[in-house]
């Protein structure tokens, strides 16, 4: 009898597992269909409308003054564009059709973010959904707000795949199609670079410039019919969503400290100062980069998508050493439903200031848990102490 227990209950998990997961797909897909920001939806729809073979829509919406109406590079343009022929085709379509396709790509990635995160760990999918498919926090940002950021999330998860294969020039490819959907995978470049640099052994340099060249030529293929035009780079390069790295700074005489941008320059050289790093390492430093990041410039609710998705990962691969990730993960994401959903119901601006700065000290304390027990404790950079035995002769017999 307690054979048959045993035999039948690892079904029950897969099955409850099954639900749970066709539940948040509904749960997801109903959201996005009939509540997703209609604001956001037609802003992307009406910028695709402008693009032919002709005319840049770039063009079109720098010459009437509105520069922050689309920034992202060519290959959410070239996403999105494909997206909306249908509305072009069957003007008939109802307003839940249009948010169901714009809900696609988002849907698509997010599976792609599952499928990805479970084959690094096939054998924890109850803890992949629990920590990253589950979560409040990509459903409020990716299916209530429309925000973007998981496609380029989504060709990150990508880049550490291959990178995990050692397959660097389509974890280059994976970074420049991710660049090219959403600037801040800038970021991972140089940390990419740094790894290449303490783990390849035969030909580095060329492997090095192979990979940069690589990165740059497929983001220059994707933007080329762009690349030239002063509106293009006006609003996607130097759009104001992309100087944020700039917004905190400390006035120092005729000067000004920019403290996000000082923070990832550390971040950045503690990471080189390693002679060794493995992949473990790589992925602790990019969810620390993109943590501190989004502590250190003004909120905004899709830029968390970024920290919490490459947390996600890490609470999961350290769920061993740290008992409290699942209180972590809630907390994290409690308190981001509380900052930008119930916070714009509150008067006093105090309790507002303090229920943001609460949230920050959680993201903060996320950041040191993954320095204390991913960064510092990895083993690969323990230093090995050896005991000393000093050995003493003679014919005194002192």
């Amino acid at each position: 009898m307690i054979k048959n227990v045993r035999a039948i209950n690892p079904n029950h998990h897969k099955n409850a597992t099954l639900i749970l997961f066709v539940s948040a797909i509904v749960i997801k897909l109903i959201i996005g269909v009939f509540f997703i920001d209609q604001t956001q939806v037609k802003g992307i729809f009406d910028f695709v409308s402008e693009f032919t073979f002709q005319s840049s829509p770039w063009s079109v919406y720098f010459a009437n003054h509105n520069l922050s109406a689309f920034p992202y590079p060519a290959l959410m343009l070239y996403l999105y564009k494909i997206v909306q022929m249908p509305l072009s085709l069957f003007d008939f379509l109802p307003k839940y059709a249009a948010n169901l396709l714009f809900c696609i790509p988002i849907l698509a990635a997010d599976l792609g973010c599952f499928w990805i995160v479970d084959k690094m760990f096939p054998n924890k999918r109850f803890k992949v959904l629990y920590f990253y498919f589950l979560s409040p926090v990509v459903v409020y940002a990716s299916y209530y707000l429309g925000h973007l950021d998981l496609i380029a999330v989504f060709f990150m998860l990508v880049s550490l795949y291959y990178l995990q294969k050692r397959n660097f020039n389509y974890m280059a490819i994976s970074l420049a199609l991710g660049f090219s959907v959403k600037i801040p995978m800038l970021f991972a470049i140089p940390l990419a670079i740094v790894y290449l640099y303490r783990n390849i052994q035969r030909d580095k340099t060329m492997v090095i410039l192979r990979f940069i060249g690589t990165f740059f030529v497929t983001v220059g293929f994707i933007s080329a019919p762009f690349l030239l035009q002063r509106s293009y780079i006006q609003m996607v390069y130097f759009n104001p969503q992309q100087s944020l790295l700039f917004d905190l700074a400390l006035p120092m005489g005729t000067f000004k400290l920019y403290i996000a941008y000082l923070a990832v320059l550390v971040i950045y050289a503690r990471f080189l100062m390693y002679e060794k790093v493995n992949k473990d390492l790589f992925h602790n430093f990019l969810a620390v980069i993109y943590s501190v990041f989004v502590i250190l410039v003004p909120p905004s609710e899709n830029w968390f998508v970024w920290s919490f998705v490459l947390c996600s990962v890490l609470f999961i691969s350290l769920l061993d050493r740290v008992k409290i990730a699942y209180a972590l993960s809630a907390l994290f994401s409690l308190m981001y439903l509380v900052t930008f959903v119930f916070t714009p119901f509150i008067e006093d601006v105090h309790i507002k200031n303090l229920l943001f700065t609460t949230f920050e000290g959680v993201l903060m304390f996320v950041v040191y848990i993954l320095y204390k027990y991913g960064i510092k404790s990895n083993r690969v950079y323990k230093k090995k102490e050896h005991a000393t035995i000093i050995g003493i002769g003679g014919d005194s017999g002192v």
